[in-house]
């Protein structure tokens, strides 16, 4: 377990460099059509080496090589999955600043997982994939580009 200092340091690392978000995946076992959605952490840098010492760290993840674009340096990407990536984000959430929404509801979305490791197998009520649906939602809007309106001060208005 990484002491306090390195959970420090890799959730600001995070904060800066990383992403969570609810992936969605379908499957046709049998030639019926099933979506899964699964917790997913990203965090990207030019510097494969601190991703390789972020998955030591913790024992998990896979470092992969990113598609190169134009002159640009070569990218890598840590990739952490599941409740792997549920224990990452629970360890790191005492220390992240801003991505404190997106960790939470990473946490919240891993919950309604069960310890199957196929959602194809059924039992999953309409209540549980509706609030999968709606942290999909609550996360991709967290996630969302583009300029957003600035708060006002009250003391402005």
């Amino acid at each position: 377990m990484p002491d306090s200092v390195e959970l420090s340091y890799v959730a600001g690392f995070f904060d800066g460099e990383g992403c969570v978000h609810i992936a969605r995946q379908r499957a046709h076992p049998g030639g019926v059509t099933y979506i899964n959605y699964y917790l997913r952490v990203d965090i990207a840098n030019t510097n494969k080496d601190i991703l390789i010492w972020i998955s030591g760290l913790f024992g998990y993840g896979s470092v992969t090589k990113k598609g190169r674009k134009g002159n640009r340096k070569q990218g890598w990407s840590l990739v952490i999955v599941s409740r792997q990536a549920a224990s990452f984000l629970t360890d790191i959430s005492p220390y992240v600043k801003v991505k404190r929404g997106q960790v939470a509801l990473g946490i919240e979305f891993q919950k309604t997982k069960g310890k199957r490791k196929s959602e194809y197998q059924g039992g999953n009520t309409e209540d549980v994939l509706k609030q999968r649906l709606s942290i999909s939602e609550q996360m991709s809007q967290l996630n969302r580009r583009g300029a957003i309106e600035p708060e006002v001060p009250a003391a402005l208005n």
